[in-house]
């Protein structure tokens, strides 16, 4: 049966930065303190372990927004975001301070994989022989399956440069963001059809 939720984006902008990742002899590169959590095969990194070790000194966030995203798909909050996020879905967020700014790099603390056998997801290329990773997951043309009916859901998506969560909310959740006032500027809330996988009435 098809019922609806809302992602959450956050809004494009100029002044996003990378959170893992830094040029180094004049390419895109993990930071060389995050080495040993690269994959060998496909290069990508291991984001769970790499924001457990902490965010570098080095990642500046120049935002004036309460709710931007990191040039490598990463949510990033401040002081205020993460107080409200806090208060609307306790327990379900980590954050991880970025010891430059007032901004949290905000991760779910479970994430939810992509079945392969689902038409509501697109997978690209193979998965990765070394990792298991696949190189890319982006969302199909027919509503993805979402069986349970959580207030939140993190969903892991993949680029080729790595993870990509992707937030999903039931409405009340979305209606409460709706209604923050101030409002929490850089973050789109976009309606999505979901499958919950029981047969229509």
């Amino acid at each position: 049966m098809i019922r609806s939720v809302y992602m959450v984006f956050p809004h494009d902008t100029v002044n996003s930065a990378f959170v893992f990742r830094r040029m180094k002899e004049g390419k895109l590169a993990v930071m060389d303190e995050y080495e040993d959590l690269v994959c060998k095969k496909c290069g990508k990194v291991d984001e769970k372990a790499a924001l457990g070790r902490g965010i570098r000194p080095e990642v500046v966030v120049k935002s004036k927004r309460p709710f931007v995203g990191s040039l490598d798909d990463f949510y990033l909050l401040d002081e205020r975001s993460k107080k409200e996020f806090s208060k609307i879905l306790p327990d379900e967020l980590e954050y991880y301070p970025i010891p430059s700014s007032s901004f949290f790099v905000a991760s779910a603390k479970a994430w939810s994989q992509p079945d392969e056998a689902d038409p509501g997801f697109k997978f690209e290329g193979r998965k990765c022989t070394e990792c298991g990773r696949p190189r890319g997951v982006y969302l199909g043309k027919s509503p993805p399956t979402i069986r349970e009916e959580k207030r939140f859901l993190c969903i892991n998506m993949e680029s080729r440069q790595g993870a990509r969560e992707t937030w999903i909310v039931s409405k009340d959740v979305a209606d409460e963001l709706k209604k923050l006032s101030p409002p929490l500027t850089g973050m789109v809330l976009v309606p999505k059809e979901v499958d919950d996988g029981r047969p229509s009435l």
